[in-house]
This record gives structure tokens, sequence and C-alpha cells, in this order.
């Protein structure tokens, strides 16, 4: 039977051997903790970092949609009241939610009988992840309504 020859303990000063009971073992052994632990960290992180993105997207896609529809009721009100063609004043929001954002849609336009005008606009935000999760996607597709008098001039 063979047996292992026993190690010298270092004399003082030397640095403690790696396969010892001394901290570099402890450290050689945790190696792997830290890059699991790196490699965890960073994941979390990419993720955080996607959906935050997606909910700025979510955020800024609403205010623009409800700009749009605020704008295009403001100048179909405004048109409506100048021409008393009705047409013309849906063209006229039609054109602002157009210059506001091209991907911005006018879903809904009706005329109040007092001449003040409804819009409603939809745009669905471009995210990473909302879009592709079935129970998320209904928060990407964002509406707007509107209601406008016509401006004192």
């Amino acid at each position: 039977m063979r047996t292992r020859p026993r190690r010298k303990a270092p004399a003082s000063g030397e640095p403690a051997r790696p396969n010892d009971g001394s901290p570099w073992r402890l450290l050689r052994e945790e190696h792997g903790f830290v890059k699991g632990f790196l490699v965890r960290t960073l994941l979390i992180f990419a993720v955080l970092a996607l959906v935050g993105h997606d909910v700025g997207q979510i955020i800024w896609t609403q205010v623009q949609t409800s700009d749009a529809a605020h704008r295009a009721a403001q100048a179909a009100a405004d048109t409506l009241y100048r021409t008393k063609v009705q047409t013309r004043a849906e063209q006229d929001a039609l054109e602002t939610v157009a210059a506001v954002n091209k991907s911005i849609e006018l879903k809904d336009f009706t005329v109040d009988l007092d001449g003040s005008v409804r819009t409603t606009t939809t745009e669905e935000a471009t995210t990473f992840i909302f879009g592709r999760v079935g129970f998320l996607k209904g928060l990407t597709l964002r509406h707007a309504t509107a209601h406008e008098e016509r401006s004192s001039f």
C-alpha cells in the first residue's frame, strides 16, 4: 500500500501552497462561484434593461398618441368653426395626426352638436419583450381620446 508523502509546513515568510488549507485554496475553489454570480447578475441587469426599455416605449407611445389626439381635435374644431365643412375638418385632423407621427392612426372622428370635436387615435408601441409575450401584448396598443372646442382667436 502506497502512502502519500507528507508535505512540510511552509517556513515563515513563504507563501502558502495552493493545495493546503490556506486562503489560496478557498479563492481557487470559489472561482466558479464568482463567475456564476457575475453571469447571473449580468443576465438580471439585461432583463431589467429590456423591461425598462419596453415600459419606456409604451409610455412614450401613450404620450405621442394622446398628443396627436388633442392636436387633431383642436385643428379639426378650428377648421370646422372657420369653414363649417365637416369633411375638411376631418381632413385637417388626419393631416395633424400624420404630422405628429406617421404610425399613429385616427380611429374615430365625431363632431358634437355644439361644434366640438372628439378624436380617438391608436398606435402600437415598438417593444422587445411585451409585443411577443401573449398576456403582455395588449399593453403595447395605446389608445387616446380627446375632446376639444374651437380656439378663441
